[in-house]
Parts: structure tokens; C-alpha cells; sequence
């Protein structure tokens, strides 16, 4: 009976572990689609998600303490209820955003959504060891074990549902099978806990072979617990937006740094990590920290493969050390509650710091180099007092750390975050870099290695982690550019690059994050702008002109589209940002709106949920130009979306749809959708210094008038697909098939 129970235990662990972080995808796909596909939806979700950890750890740690038996029926009362919740939460009808608020509709909608279930879940690693730690088979066994039976659950929950569980399964069926096994878990969960705590009047007991610290546990150590989950917590949330901003919000993507960050958990509470002592774990931070400052500086990041790599693998080895020095911290198992409590703290605060504070403070990026500074101090604090030596140093230490406060020093000054000479970034990255090898194979104090690393991070990863640093093409990469104009908000990054063309013209470059989004011209002398009537724009606005039927252009970017109206055409933008919506509206940063007619709107909101509101066949033209970073949002993509786009569209109108295509390719999908709504449709792609590709779609709603695809745009007609496997709906997407 005994090896019995111990086999549910493991069930039960590993089983609340995949419903964890298995249902968090499922959250963010539901909820991020309301708010424009913004990455900030996931940072906001995992701050909710550590929050509601945190609430887990705490019960129990204050539930275990105190042993009675008030709390134990509490605690099986929420789980009987929480079953019959989970079926109302999900079926819930869609919800309205709030734009200006996100943040907290996303913490709200969350909580609505998953709040008591997830909370239960959370209980269970804790309460579970606990209760094993208890039990006549863990008399001679650690109960530690079973948090890497746990992490491995969660581990192998977000492999699979990329793999497996997305491409095959619409997002009804998947929480349908979601909530049949959480169902699963209740049942095993309420029989455990009963047999094992409710009917157990068996004292806690110690066991000196086990006992690996002080049973009192320090104020000091919970602030040590406290920094190193925050470094690695934090360093999720701050690699998580460098790379859903610079190259898609897809969960696909979302949940790589976290099955990276699992991973190192499970590693180092596997207790096989000791060959890692502070010699090893510091040369180990040396060597992963060494290539961001060089990559970014030297290759165009958004092409280049080596710059994820080396996001991704700085992340997993200062995660993997940080976790390391908790283990080999851990208290005695009878401060179980109270060590996984301190640990979800640190990721609450790591959630607030990156998700709620960041955003309004920072105007860049700026949190993720921030962390890195701290994760490798945490490193050589915690290393170095274990050698008892991180106060010794003498007079060569102190040469050390003069040494490179001057290098830093140096380069800061001599390589501004917005300077553009690229050859003198590269002449100091490689300065830098070369400092920092020779003093780390000199091997000098821990003192001087913590300075070291503070200059590092602070004089090249932080710069050469600002995703908003590179400019996309070398011929802007000029020091006669103005400052640039950074503005950040939920939904992202935006940038207004000033690029004098002629002494009397100046181009406006507006970025969204690293793309390109548009472009516009300034004559001085006139007051006016130089308006380019090639571009695929101007004949899908000459084709709503003659339907008499105003434009909608979907993401308002720098507003250029205003001009190429020329005040005879009402153009109707769609913006989810109020920050977008302010650069576009200030002259001093960009011109088209207040020079090229008053004859728009601007509705803010998701596009798709606002031109819902349209009368059927209102518009004459659709121009979509809608992305977040470098991919376009999924839900403004599926087979729900473009029914809503082409009943809004006027018989004889033409839909245009750009997608920024460095990472996909989306000519299957488009080949099926002009299968699916029986009408041409044409594909065009470009690309912007070799570096930046687009594909635009059009769709001719009949009947077609041919002079919409214009004399020099060189469109392909597509082949109809009859292909219904790679269609997109609300439902159910499949990523794979659009990789390049």
C-alpha cells in the first residue's frame, strides 16, 4: 500500500505540473488575439501565473505550520468547486478589451479564466513533498527529488504543445481535454490528501541524514532565495521580448525560453550539478556572456541566427547557475513551504518589475541588461562566499578594478546608445571584449570579477541588447542622423529616425521595433511632402475613389496613407496604440497627418474588432499594414478575419495585406484562402536592403477591376488551394506550416 501511495504521489506531482504550464499557452492564445497579438500579453501572463505560484507555496507553507484542520477542509472544498468553475470560466463569451488598461484586463481576465484551478495546481509540488517527507517511505528519502519529477512534467507540457498538441487541436478541444484531466487530478488529489493528511495523525519527524542547513533559516538567506529566483525569473521575461519583438508574439516561440528556464531547474534539482564549484560556474559565465556583446554588433541580428542562439544560451547557463546556488541553499525539508514560497516571490517580483514597471519606465529594453548585471553578481556573490574570499584583494585587485572602470568608462562615453557608426561600435566591442578575456584568464579576484562583469554588461550587452539600437539598413548608419525618438508602450516599441536626404529634404523613417513600417518625405522649403504614387497603396485608394467609398488602413504607423488620398478619398485608420496614435499626431515628429488633410479618422482599438463595427460593403479599399515587430498578429490572419474584412469590402473593391515575411512564407495560406472565398488572389514580395522581406497579398472582390494591380508592381496570381489543412481560423492555426 505504501509503494502504492508513493506511486500516486508521482502521478499527482507530475500530473499538476503538465496541467500547469500546459494551460498557460492556452491562456495567452485566447487573450492575445483581444489585444492586437502584443508580446506583452505573455509578460503580463507569466507575472499572473508567478503570482498565483506564490499564493500556492504560501498556503501550504502556512497551512503545514499551523496543522489544523480547519484549513485541510477548505482546501478540499475549493477543489470539489473548482471543477464546476473551470466549465463556466471557459465558456465565457468573448470579452472587450481594454486598451488602456491592458495590463490589467489581462490580470483580470486571466484570473477569471484559470485563477482557483491554477492556484489548486500550484499547491500540489509543495504539499505533496511535504506529505511525502511525512510518510513512512520518506524516512530514509529526500522529498527533492519530486521537484524534478515536477519540473519534468511542466517541461514535457510545453515541448508537446507546440509539437503535438496545437497543430492537431483547435483551442475548444484542447481545453476540453485540459479540463478532463484537471478533472483526473481533483480525484486523485482529494484522495491522497485525505488519506494522507486528514486520517495521518503522524508528527512530523527529523532526520539528521537529510538535514543539509540550519533548520532556522536567516533573514539573509531568504534575501539570497529571493535574488536568485528573481535573476532567472526576470531574465525570462526580458529574453521573452527581445525575441517575440524581433521576430514574432507567436506562442510557438513564447514557450522556448520557458522550457529553456525549466530545463535548468530540473537540472539543478536533479543534485547532479556538483562538479559546478565557483571556479567552474564563474568561467562559465565568462564564456556565455562574451558573445552578446559581439554579435549584435557585428551582424545584422534579425537575419542572423547566431544572435538567438546567443540570447538563448546567456539565458539557460545564468539560469542554470543561479538555480544551482538555490540547491545548494536549500533549507531542511521542514522548510519546504516557506523555500518554494521565497522562490515564487522572487518570480512575482520579476513579473512586476518586467511587466508593469519596465514598460512606463524604460524607453528601451533597457530591464534585460539590467538582470544580466545582477544575475552575474548574484553568481559571484554567492560563489565567493561559499570560498569565503570575496573580500580579499590587494593592491594588483585595485589596479584591476581602476583598469576597467577607466575602460568602461571610455566606452561609454565614446559609444553612445544612439550613436550610428557602426565601425567605431566595433572598434570598442572588440576592445571590450579583449579586456575582459584577458582579465578573466588572469583569474584575478572575485572583486575584480564582479567588476568586470558590471562593466560588461553596462558598456556592451547593454547596448548590444537594445533591439531598437540596430538600424536596419548600413546607409542609415550615418552620423549625420538626428537623435532618434524612442517611445515604449504595452504594445510595443516605436522609433523616429530623422535621415537628412538633400540639404532641403529630410526622409522620416518609423519603425516599429525592428521593422520598417513606413516612410515618409519632408520638402522645407515648401512645407509639404514629396508623396510616392508607385507604391501598391495608390491604386487600391484610386479604386475606392471611384467607388465613392472611403479607405480603411489597418495600423496607422506614420500616416502616409493620408497623403497618397491627396484629400479626395476619406481614409479611416485603425490603431490599437495611443502611443502610436500620439507620434503620428506630433509634427515635430512626423508630417503626413498635419499636412495632407483633415479628411480621416482614427479609431483606437483592434483592428478587426473595430471595423466590425462598419456597415457591410463600406469600404472601397482595405490596406492592411498591421504587425507586431516582424510578423502580423495571428488573429488578423485567419479565416474569421478576412470574412469580416471582405464583407466590410464594396463589390469591385480590392483588399490589400502586407506581412513581413524574414521568418515565413505565407503563400499557402493565402493560395487557400482564395480557394476558400472563390476570388483572385495576387501576391507581390519585396524586400528593403536586403535584410527586411515582404509579401502583400490582394484580393479582388468581384466584380474585379485588373487596373488595381497598377503597370510596374509585377503581381503573381495565385493557384487556388484546395488545401483545408493549412487554413487558420479563431480555432485552431498551425505555425509549421508557414516556416520558413
Amino acid at each position: 500500500m505504501i509503494f502504492s501511495k508513493q506511486k500516486l504521489l508521482i502521478i499527482v506531482t507530475f500530473l499538476s505540473a503538465y496541467l500547469i504550464f500546459s494551460i498557460q499557452p492556452m491562456v495567452a492564445q485566447k487573450l492575445t488575439p483581444l489585444l492586437g497579438g502584443a508580446p506583452a500579453v505573455w509578460n503580463s501572463l507569466l507575472m499572473l501565473f508567478q503570482f498565483l505560484l506564490f499564493a500556492g507555496y504560501f498556503f501550504v507553507g502556512a497551512f503545514i505550520k499551523d496543522q489544523k484542520k480547519l484549513p485541510a477542509y477548505i482546501y478540499v472544498f475549493l477543489i470539489v468547486l473548482s471543477v464546476p468553475m473551470l466549465a463556466v470560466s471557459f465558456t465565457t463569451e468573448a470579452y472587450v478589451p481594454d486598451v488602456n488598461n491592458p495590463n490589467f484586463w489581462v490580470l483580470y481576465k486571466g484570473i477569471l479564466l484559470v485563477g482557483l484551478p491554477f492556484f489548486l495546481l500550484a499547491t500540489t509540488a509543495p504539499l505533496v513533498q511535504i506529505l511525502f517527507y511525512r510518510s513512512r517511505a520518506g524516512k530514509e528519502n529526500s522529498p527533492y527529488w519530486l521537484y524534478s519529477v515536477s519540473n519534468f512534467g511542466s517541461f514535457l507540457a510545453l515541448i508537446t504543445y507546440p509539437v503535438l498538441v496545437q497543430p492537431h487541436l483547435g483551442l475548444e478541444n484542447q481545453i476540453l481535454v485540459w479540463s478532463l484531466l484537471f478533472s483526473v487530478y481533483a480525484v486523485l488529489a482529494l484522495y491522497l490528501f485525505y488519506t494522507l493528511y486528514l486520517k495521518s495523525n503522524t508528527p512530523t519527524r527529523g532526520r539528521a541524514n537529510i538535514t543539509v542547513s540550519s533548520p532556522t533559516v536567516s533573514y539573509g538567506t531568504k534575501g539570497l532565495w529571493l535574488l536568485l529566483a528573481f535573476c532567472p525569473a526576470s531574465l525570462i521575461h526580458g529574453v521573452t521580448t527581445i525575441i517575440t519583438n524581433d521576430i514574432s508574439s507567436f506562442p510557438l516561440l513564447w514557450v522556448i525560453p520557458l522550457c529553456l528556464y525549466l530545463a535548468t531547474y530540473i537540472l539543478a534539482f536533479s543534485g547532479k550539478m556538483n562538479f559546478l564549484n565557483g571556479k567552474r560556474m564563474r568561467l562559465l559565465a565568462v564564456l556565455f556572456m562574451l558573445p552578446l556583446c559581439i554579435i549584435p554588433l557585428w551582424f545584422n541580428p534579425i537575419e542572423n541566427i547566431f544572435f538567438l542562439i546567443a540570447h538563448l544560451s546567456a539565458f539557460s547557463v545564468l539560469s542554470l547557475l543561479c538555480h544551482v546556488c538555490l540547491y545548494n541553499n536549500r533549507p531542511h525539508a521542514t522548510k519546504l513551504g516557506s523555500f518554494y514560497a521565497w522562490i515564487a516571490a522572487g518570480g512575482v517580483l520579476a513579473g512586476i518589475f518586467n511587466a508593469l514597471i519596465s514598460p512606463y519606465v524604460f524607453e528601451k529594453i533597457y530591464e534585460y541588461p539590467l538582470t544580466l548585471i545582477l544575475s552575474l553578481f548574484s553568481i559571484y556573490l554567492f560563489t565567493s562566499l561559499k570560498d569565503k574570499a570575496f573580500f580579499r584583494y590587494n593592491r594588483n585587485d585595485l589596479i584591476g578594478i581602476m583598469a576597467f572602470v577607466s575602460i568602461a568608462t571610455v566606452v561609454m562615453i565614446e559609444y553612445p546608445y544612439d550613436s550610428y557608426d557602426l565601425q567605431k561600435k566595433q572598434i570598442l566591442a572588440a576592445i571590450l571584449s579583449l579586456s575582459i578575456l584577458v582579465f578573466a584568464f588572469l583569474r584575478i579576484n572575485r572583486v575584480v570579477y564582479t567588476t568586470l562583469f558590471a562593466c560588461m554588461a553596462l558598456s556592451g550587452s547593454g547596448i548590444a541588447l537594445q533591439s531598437n539600437i540596430y538600424l536596419p539598413d548600413f546607409k542609415y548608419m550615418v552620423t549625420d542622423i538626428e537623435r532618434p525618438y524612442i517611445s515604449r508602450s504595452f504594445f510595443g516599441i516605436s522609433k523616429v529616425v530623422h535621415t537628412p536626404i538633400t540639404p532641403d529634404v529630410t526622409e522620416y523613417l518609423y519603425y516599429n521595433g525592428f521593422i520598417l513600417h513606413s516612410a515618409e518625405r519632408y520638402v522645407h522649403s515648401t512645407n509639404s511632402m514629396l508623396t510616392d504614387t508607385g507604391t501598391y497603396h495608390t491604386p487600391v485608394i484610386d479604386n475606392a475613389k471611384r467607388l465613392n467609398k472611403p479607405v480603411a488602413s489597418l495600423g496607422l504607423g506614420s500616416g502616409s496613407d493620408l497623403c497618397l488620398t491627396q484629400g479626395k478619398t476619406k481614409i479611416e485608420f485603425y490603431e490599437i496604440s495611443q502611443n502610436v496614435i500620439d507620434i503620428a499626431s506630433n509634427p515635430d515628429l512626423l508630417k503626413s497627418l498635419s499636412l495632407c488633410g483633415e479628411n480621416y479618422d482614427i479609431s483606437l482599438g483592434d483592428a478587426r474588432l473595430e471595423i466590425l463595427k462598419k456597415p457591410d460593403e463600406y469600404y472601397g479599399g482595405i490596406i492592411s499594414t498591421a504587425t507586431s515587430s516582424s510578423t502580423v498578429p495571428f488573429h488578423l490572419m485567419t479565416k474569421e478575419a478576412f470574412t469580416i474584412y471582405l464583407s466590410k469590402l464594396a463589390p469591385g473593391g480590392a483588399l490589400v495585406f502586407l506581412a513581413p515575411a524574414s521568418y515565413f512564407d505565407y503563400t499557402p495560406l493565402f493560395a487557400a484562402y482564395s480557394h476558400e472565398f472563390k476570388m483572385p488572389v495576387y501576391e507581390l514580395e519585396m524586400s528593403f536592403g536586403g535584410d527586411y522581406k515582404y509579401q502583400y497579398f490582394l484580393f479582388l472582390k468581384p466584380p474585379e477591376n485588373n487596373e488595381v494591380l497598377g503597370e510596374n508592381l509585377n503581381w503573381s496570381l495565385l493557384q487556388p488551394s484546395k488545401n483545408k489543412s493549412v487554413l487558420w481560423t479563431d480555432d485552431y492555426y498551425n505555425i509549421w506550416a508557414v516556416i520558413k
